[in-house]
């Protein structure tokens, strides 16, 4: 399988050594992509070069801006094209990168919504209210879809011989 049919292409199996390293090579490629992150040049501050790229003016801010986005679009595009063939792997479709993918986002932006209507981070919260106890359900409902999409991707072996997404990546 070439590189780019690997990172971009939904179709095929891949195995957990695969999908394990992807996951080094994102590590590495995050880490080099936060020295050019406006968010990261405070943390970063001996490294970032985001003041060199400011002293060249707003229109090099702009196209490093313009460069990361487009870059975070392709990562995220190469997450979703590799996940989806390790859930074929496991013999399921991509649509449950709906469930993987989708739910916690969901959660969170639920726990987000509920959180500022219960007040927390304002003192302590009444446990009275429903927004915490909201909060706390999508919180949990995260976690284990997350610890479960953990184990589903990169703990459990893929269905042994060929499937209907194609032939066993092991061998």
């Amino acid at each position: 399988m070439g590189a780019l049919r690997f990172l971009f292409s939904f179709k095929g199996r891949i195995s957990r050594a695969k999908i394990w390293l992807f996951v080094l090579i994102s590590a590495l490629a995050g880490a080099f992509l936060s020295l050019f992150d406006p968010q990261s040049a405070e943390t970063l501050r001996h490294l970032s070069l985001v003041p060199v790229i400011r002293h060249f003016g707003w229109q090099a801010e702009f196209a490093m801006t313009i460069s990361l986005l487009i870059v975070y679009l392709l990562l995220s595009w190469a997450w979703l094209a590799v996940l989806s063939k390790r859930l074929h792997d496991r013999g399921k479709s991509a649509s449950w990168l709906i469930l993987f993918c989708g739910l916690p986002i969901v959660c969170a932006i639920v726990m987000v919504v509920t959180a500022g209507a219960a007040g927390l981070g304002h003192g302590a919260p009444d446990l009275r209210h429903w927004p915490v106890v909201l909060t706390m359900i999508a919180a949990l409902v995260a976690l284990a879809i997350l610890v479960w999409g953990f184990v589903e991707f990169y703990c459990l072996r893929g269905t042994r011989g060929a499937n209907r997404f194609g032939p066993d990546p092991v061998g």
